[in-house]
């Protein structure tokens, strides 16, 4: 048991502690523009981009889920998207969204 928490500890400190490296690593390119976003709750803020048309797609069906109201799609093609609320009642929420050049689809 005592050899199990050992080694245990061991590699958390392998994990955690890549400082003492012999060779120092980092796969950030300084040029390159880094986009994240949390995929379970993403956020529909005016000027937020994503990776791809595909991920904005998925993103604004899951903000439609969390939300919890109907998405309509009123235009849909491979470098634009338009949706709405068509949910009943009085829900006035509308998205546009549009691929920028270089982006992926």
């Amino acid at each position: 048991m005592w050899l199990h928490q050992m080694i245990e500890q061991c590699i958390c400190r392998v994990l955690i502690n890549d400082n003492d490296a012999a060779i120092p690593t980092s796969d950030a390119i300084p040029s390159e523009l880094m986009i994240s976003y949390d995929k379970d709750h993403p956020k529909m803020d005016l000027g937020t981009i994503y990776p791809s048309m595909k991920e904005f797609r998925m993103a604004v069906r899951q903000f439609a889920i969390n939300e919890e109201f109907d998405l309509g799609t009123e235009k849909s093609d491979p470098t634009r998207f338009r949706g709405f609320c068509k949910s009943t009642g009085d829900c006035p929420w509308k998205i546009n969204g549009s691929k920028h050049k270089g982006q992926a689809l």
